[in-house]
C-alpha cells in the first residue's frame, strides 16, 4: 500500500504508534501566517498499512492555507489532472 514493510510483531514496541509533536503549536511567522504539520508512516511506523494520516493546522490572526494543495490516494491518482502518466 505505501511500500514500507512491516515489521516482525515480535519487534514492535509502544514508540511505533507513539508521535510527539502534534500537540504543540507550529510556527504561524510566515507569508500566509498558518503552519501544517502532517503526521503519516513514516512519524508513526505503527499505522503502516492502516491508511491513516493526521494532521494539525495552526492559523496566526488573519492566516491562511493554500486551496490547491490536495493529498491524494492511489486510487485518485489517475484521475489527476497534474498527472503526466
Amino acid at each position: 500500500m505505501n511500500e514500507k514493510v512491516c515489521e516482525d510483531p515480535k519487534l514492535v514496541k509502544a514508540e511505533d504508534f507513539f508521535f510527539s509533536g502534534l500537540n504543540k503549536p507550529g510556527n504561524t511567522a510566515n507569508k500566509l501566517r498558518s503552519n501544517v504539520a502532517q503526521v503519516n508512516v513514516a512519524q508513526i511506523p505503527g499505522l503502516n498499512t492502516l491508511g491513516i494520516s493526521l494532521v494539525r493546522i495552526d492559523y496566526a490572526v488573519l492566516g491562511e492555507t493554500r486551496h490547491e494543495i490536495r493529498v491524494t490516494s492511489r486510487a485518485d491518482h489517475k484521475y489527476d489532472t497534474n498527472n503526466k502518466q
